[in-house]
């Protein structure tokens, strides 16, 4: 319950704990200065950004061997990684659930 004018208003929604990389959307109900329920309501859709992002996106720094290669690339925060490898075909079916759950090269 905040008075307004009918200037533009900024209304700051802090310590909100938004899960990262999730769509959520802000409504917002305005009525007169009576307060009753005769009012509308908008909304305005966001999606929270990543908890971490790249700086430079991973690409190849070896040679790639039956055993295996090396990647490097550099991230906006210091956090944890996972990587897995798997067929190229299965690649747009990964999901950081996926990967996580692979427990293969957890670092951090």
């Amino acid at each position: 319950n905040v008075a307004i004018s009918n200037a533009v208003t900024m209304l700051e929604l802090e310590d909100c704990s938004l899960a990262p990389s999730t769509d959520y959307a802000a409504l917002v109900y305005v009525a007169d200065s009576g307060g009753h329920d005769d009012g509308i309501v908008a909304a305005v859709s966001f999606t929270t950004s990543a908890s971490n992002a790249f700086v430079s996106t991973p690409a190849l720094s070896a040679a790639v061997t039956p055993v295996g290669t090396a990647i490097t690339f550099q991230t906006t925060v210091p956090g944890k990684l996972w990587a897995v490898i798997v067929s190229e075909v299965n690649a747009p079916l990964v999901t950081p659930a996926t990967v996580k759950s692979a427990q293969m090269w957890a670092l951090g």
